[in-house]
């Protein structure tokens, strides 16, 4: 019974340390970085408020209801004076006579139209090409974010793979090391090919070390762009080979052609371009004369009482009307808004060239840097293989007796070397494929 509980726990224990841990690959994290990320947030609440911007750019076009309630009431009437001779007094004296009654109630509805205002509809259009604007911008922020999160991740797996290579030499060295050591004791070496290398065993462990706290560091830089519990671990599941895939001898990539309306930097300057023509467009419109309708309805209670039913009731009233405004000179603010307006507009355009320069080099460095890194792959895996057999073969002759543990030593540091070549080459390789696809647009 206590084994059966025992083993339930150990279930328990494994269950809920896989729940504290998620594995990702790169395509999911990139796509909870999108789901998740801060910066994904606010860009989802801007196409929001752009959208929230058309509909209130068009509810200024709608009528317009509302009703006022308002009640006086006079402590003293005011008075007019007027000659007593109207109210058979004496000619040439003056009287005071009251207009009016104490308790003044009057409710009203007023409804307001507009009924031609130029620049009503370019307004809207201008609305709804900020909302185009915006969702360009999203884009070229997902785009910036599947960047920063693509290469977080391989400087992770390049770390991994580091450290992969690292294990591997130190089991070698200790091996290595074991063997010299029993030689020594038998007196066929001397100590000092021991030191040497318990040293070079010395270093492969504190630089094992610093790449386990780079790789550490590369997992915290992940979580945090990805917006994920920096408290939590997470696993990442892609292997370098695999994001590598073909690209070694597959060339569709540097043969597509490239087109700088596919970047979606191209499609926000080129929204901002037409968003400075409609603001041209809205502030010369504001020279045409606009048309409202209005109308007002209202009903008004005069009374001493105003709880007297015996007095007057409800007097109705009703209007309707219409006011054209004519500018006529508003002080040249308009003459100085359009020339502002212009130069934005010119400052735009100049942008808009300066990127499909800028952009045009950006592929032509991507793709010139893509291909140089293909061939430095390819040099430094058949380096690293020629170092892997001049050790193997020095480590035989060593054990042999036949060789030195100064060649081997010498076989080592350039096997180490031609590992770290090799694997940066791999990093550099898959950052210069990222790169060329971004500088595409894809």
């Amino acid at each position: 019974m206590k084994r059966n509980i025992l083993l339930l726990l150990l279930l328990l224990i494994g269950y809920f340390s896989a729940e504290a841990q998620r594995s990702f690959s790169l395509e999911e994290a990139i796509e909870f970085a999108l789901a998740n990320s801060n910066q994904m947030k606010t860009a989802a609440l801007d196409a929001a408020d752009a959208e929230a911007r058309i509909n209130e750019t068009r509810s200024t076009g709608l009528p317009t209801l509302g009703g006022t309630v308002n009640y006086q009431h006079y402590i003293d009437l005011p008075g007019q004076v007027v000659p007593a001779e109207f109210f058979g007094g004496p000619p040439g004296t003056f009287g005071t006579v009251a207009f009016g009654l104490k308790n003044n109630l009057t409710a009203s509805l007023n409804l307001n139209a507009l009924l031609f205002d130029a620049t009503f509809f370019t307004g809207l259009k201008a609305a709804r090409l900020y909302r185009g604007l915006v969702a360009t911008q999203n884009e070229q922020a997902s785009s910036d974010l599947r960047y920063q999160i693509t290469s977080s991740y391989l400087l992770i797996l390049i770390g991994k793979q580091q450290e992969a290579m690292l294990q591997k030499n130190l089991e070698n060295l200790e091996q290595i090391l074991a063997e010299t050591q029993e030689i020594y004791k038998e007196g066929f070496t001397e100590k000092l090919d021991v030191d040497r290398l318990e040293l070079s065993l010395k270093n492969l462990k504190t630089e094992e070390e610093n790449v386990k706290r780079s790789i550490g560091l590369g997992y915290y830089i992940l979580k945090l762009q990805m917006n994920f519990p920096l408290d939590e671990e997470i696993i990442v599941t892609d292997e370098m080979d695999a994001l590598l895939g073909t690209s070694l001898v597959d060339k569709t990539l540097e043969s597509e052609e490239f087109n700088v309306e596919n970047r979606p930097e191209y499609a926000v300057i080129k929204a901002g371009e037409d968003l400075n023509k409609i603001n041209i467009e809205v502030i010369e419109k504001r020279g045409i004369p606009s048309l409202y309708g209005f109308g007002t309805h209202q009903q008004s209670l005069q009374r001493d009482n105003i709880f007297d039913s015996d007095q007057p009731g409800w007097i109705p009233g009703t209007i309707v009307g219409a006011q054209l405004n004519v500018p006529i000179f508003d002080g040249q603010v308009g003459k100085y808004q359009k020339q502002r307006a212009k130069i934005e507009l010119e400052k735009t355009q100049l942008q808009l060239n300066g990127f499909e320069d800028a952009a045009t080099f950006d592929y032509i460095n991507a793709l010139t840097t893509y291909v140089n890194a293909k061939n430095t792959v390819s040099s430094r895996k058949e380096s690293l293989e020629l170092a892997e057999y001049i050790y193997d073969k020095t480590q035989i002759k060593y054990k042999e007796g036949v060789g030195a543990s100064l060649e081997v030593r010498q076989a080592q540091t350039e096997l180490y070397e031609a590992q770290t070549n090799y694997v940066t080459g791999l990093y550099d390789l898959l950052v210069a494929k990222v790169d060329l696809e971004k500088s595409l647009g894809k």
